[in-house]
């Protein structure tokens, strides 16, 4: 039982982390979509102009502070507990953790490509905003990045799910016929 429980225990951890990661992959996206006019505009507090930037540009860099500290706290947690189990509960863990992450990382991409795709019959019309296409090249390079650990995921699931049938099909047959 208490094996059972380490391998929960380690998987909440993980899927914890993994939360906790994409929500602070998600705030700074966000600070950095504000850094370049943060840069070119500035903004001044006492002066009183582009204080709409100012307090989005601090509520970006207030949420990074606050959603690095858990994230940095599970992440070395998770590690350790992951560390302590024996590969076939690793196999476990990673199929329980990588299996719900690459969904919700497959979610965010299909979002995007429908996004892109939809807005594709404007991109080519005779007439283009120039926001459509700031926001299509936007919604491109979240699909890059957000692919990246996606591919990356699913592997691990993948790879997970695998060696556990593997495993447990070299046990089946290892198994005594003495019933």
């Amino acid at each position: 039982m208490a094996k059972n429980s380490s391998v929960v225990r380690c998987a909440l951890c993980w899927l914890a982390t993994a939360f906790f990661g994409l929500l602070e992959l998600a705030d700074l996206w966000r600070l950095f979509a504000l850094l370049p006019d943060v840069l070119r505009y500035g903004y001044d507090w006492e002066a009183g102009y582009n204080l709409r930037l100012a307090e989005d540009f601090e509520i970006a860099r207030a949420l990074a502070v606050v959603l690095g500290v858990p994230l940095l706290f599970l992440l070395p947690l998770s590690i350790l507990y992951t560390r302590a189990l024996p590969k076939r509960s690793r196999l476990t863990v990673g199929c329980a953790v990588g299996w719900p992450v690459a969904a919700v990382l497959a979610l965010f991409e299909c979002a995007n490509g429908v996004y892109l795709v939809e807005r594709i019959p404007k991109l080519i019309g005779p007439s283009v905003e120039p926001y459509l296409v700031e926001n299509c090249r936007e919604a491109a390079v979240m699909m890059a990045v957000t692919g990246v650990p996606f591919l990356l995921t699913l592997a691990l699931a993948v790879y997970c799910t695998s060696n556990i049938r593997k495993r447990g099909k070299s046990r089946e047959h290892a198994m005594p016929d003495r019933w």
